[in-house]
């Protein structure tokens, strides 16, 4: 199997420094969340040497950033894990 790297994300250095510019995150952040995606991913199965291995994470990782409310904003009722009030 000859080596395929995807032509957006070919690294976990490339998706830092696209977390970094894309999603102002520190170095720091985008390093952790690489840590999160390969737990992540190695738990599910999937195989880090596959094809588009780095574009799913960054599509994981946006989906995460995504559901995270940002400051200021509260959970919408529909977030998983928060309860309803009943009125």
């Amino acid at each position: 199997m000859g080596e395929h790297l995807s032509p957006t994300t070919s690294s976990r250095g490339t998706l830092t420094r696209i977390l970094m510019s894309v999603r102002k995150l520190t170095e720091e952040e985008a390093s952790d969340w690489c840590d999160k995606w390969e737990k992540h991913a190695a738990k599910s199965g999937l195989r880090s040497e596959a094809a588009y291995f780095w574009d799913s994470a960054r599509g994981w990782i946006d989906a995460q950033l995504d559901l995270r409310p940002t400051e200021g904003d509260p959970l919408p009722a529909h977030a998983p894990g928060v309860a309803r009030s009943r009125r």
